[in-house]
């Protein structure tokens, strides 16, 4: 079983130069080839990375910042973010290059 129960559908952004992904809840973005960041326009209290199969990457429940950024091994090219702010949750899904 995957971790997120209810898939979070939103509107994405979606731009290939910039590798950026963005749901109504937070902005995930491949800032290097291992480097991930993340930005809310609330606190952020904890971010989960799994593997497109579902193997937990990252994870850090005590993050409390609008911003952060964390390394991910880059063979791990499609990755779900999910996030919860003081606002909510959501599912991110990010593709590197």
């Amino acid at each position: 079983n995957l971790p997120w129960p209810d898939m979070y559908v939103a509107k994405a952004n979606i731009s290939t130069n910039l590798n950026e992904v963005t749901i109504n809840k937070f902005n995930a973005y491949s800032i290097s080839t291992s480097n991930v960041e993340i930005n809310a326009g609330s606190t952020i209290h904890s971010i989960s990375v799994y593997s497109l199969t579902g193997i937990l990457l990252y994870q850090n429940n005590n993050v409390n910042s609008s911003q952060f950024s964390f390394s991910v091994p880059n063979n791990n090219k499609f990755l779900l973010i999910k996030a919860t702010t003081e606002n909510g949750s959501g599912v991110a899904k990010l593709i590197r290059e």
